[in-house]
């Protein structure tokens, strides 16, 4: 039986997941972020109240793995993930493929994968996710479709979940979000040095973009140093087996 549940997965990390998967014709990874308890109230007609109690699936980064034919075998290296992952293994709330061809339907290596995973992540087995990205294209090759679906597997039985991506608009077709700010979003509008409270709407709009602006520029100098370092560690590791072959 699963628990009733939706995956909420923002419009950047989609984003950054299919930048990504452009990197290679098949990949695997990881997604990371939590799992919410969430209780909607109503009241009948009979002004009777009913909560109606489920789980939201937040996903707030993604983790490609370095080479996808470590799982060809379908066959998993619990030990090698724990390294790899570190500290994040403790925030995996799902994990995704991408093949570059279209395929309609789970494989049995992807079965076997998912359950070995369910194995490995301190997340119910019920709510642990799967994410399968797939890519359309037209008849000319002019343009380029993607599509992610989520799914659930348990004792054999596969179910698939809603999505939804708040700031592209919530399930209801609504575009308010009742989640809450992100902690870095609330950083950045607490080191603003005006009082926004007392300011002219489009000062302080204004002062929050140049303020988020200056944000991202030096979160991409720091993610530029740090691709910097993978790199040369990446290349360490090739000589190194490079000298252990020969």
């Amino acid at each position: 039986m699963f628990q009733t549940a939706t995956i909420s997965l923002s419009g950047s990390v989609l984003s950054y997941l299919l930048y990504e998967i452009n990197k290679s014709s098949l990949q695997y990874g990881f997604l990371l972020g939590e799992i919410v308890h969430k209780e909607v109230i109503s009241i009948t007609d009979r002004d009777q109240k009913h909560v109606d109690v489920s789980k939201v699936i937040k996903i707030n980064s993604v983790i490609p793995w370095p080479r996808s034919s470590d799982f060809s075998k379908g066959k998993v290296d619990k030990d090698k993930i724990s390294k790899f992952l570190g500290s994040n293994i403790n925030k995996v709330v799902a994990w995704y493929i991408y093949r570059s061809y279209t395929f309609r339907c789970l494989t049995l290596r992807d079965c076997i994968l998912h359950k070995q995973f369910q194995e490995l992540f301190d997340v119910p087995a019920d709510l642990f996710s799967l994410c399968v990205v797939q890519m359309d294209c037209s008849h000319k090759l002019n343009y380029y479709s993607y599509y992610q679906r989520f799914y659930r597997i348990l004792n054999g039985e596969i179910d698939k979940v809603k999505i939804s991506i708040p700031n592209l608009g919530e399930c209801n077709k609504s575009y308010m979000n009742s989640d809450e700010s992100s902690t870095v979003l609330n950083k950045v509008i607490s080191d603003i040095q005006s009082d926004i409270e007392n300011t002219k709407g489009i000062v302080v709009v204004t002062e929050i973009e140049d303020a988020i602006q200056r944000f991202i520029c030096n979160t991409v100098k720091e993610l530029a140093k740090a691709e910097d370092t993978l790199f040369e560690l990446e290349n360490d590791i090739k000589k190194l087996q490079m000298t252990k072959e020969c």
